[in-house]
Formats: C-alpha cells, structure tokens, sequence
C-alpha cells in the first residue's frame, strides 16, 4: 500500500473516530514489534485482546491464520504521523477508518 493512501486514510481518522484498522502483511511479523512499541510509547492504543495476539505472534513469529494480521488502533494525541509511516507503513497490506 502506498504511504500517501496511508496517509489519507489516516488523516481522515484523526477528524473522525481516531481509530483505523489495520492488516499487515503476511511477510511482516518483524514489524509487530515496531508496532507494540508505539503502543507501549503512548502514540497508539491497542485494545488489550489485539495486544495479546500480537505478542504471541512476535513470540511464535507465525500469525496461525490471517485474522491474526487484522488489529484496530486508537491514534492517541500524541500519535505522529511520519514515525507511524516510518515504523510500520510498508507493512500495511490495508488500513480503513473505523467509525
């Protein structure tokens, strides 16, 4: 996906809802990683069920099925958009708003 659709997507969320869901790519469990941290650093918020299943897919380092690669994010006030796209765009397969 590109990082201007991502964007898009992302700003549109950031005057709407704040959330958006995401679905990485399957060749990207390395980037969980990235992702849990942005989570633990307060720029985006992982619901606790979501949180659970990363971390056991960076452990096992296998999503065990494609709904794995699916989570929902809050963007927090302190959500940066260009380290966002730095850390995890070329991961996202596909990004939506959620309402």
């Amino acid at each position: 996906m590109m990082h201007k659709e991502i964007l898009q997507k992302i700003r549109h969320a950031l005057n709407s809802s704040r959330k958006v869901e995401i679905t990485l790519k399957r060749e990207s469990i390395r980037q969980v990683l990235p992702l849990l941290i942005l989570s633990h650093s307060g720029y985006i918020s992982i619901g606790s069920g979501d949180a659970a299943v990363l971390m056991a897919v960076f452990d096992l380092s296998d999503w065990e099925g494609d709904e794995n690669r699916i989570t929902t994010l809050a963007l927090t006030d302190k959500f940066s958009e260009s380290l966002f796209i730095g850390k995890i765009g070329r991961a996202i397969e596909k990004i939506q708003v959620v309402q």
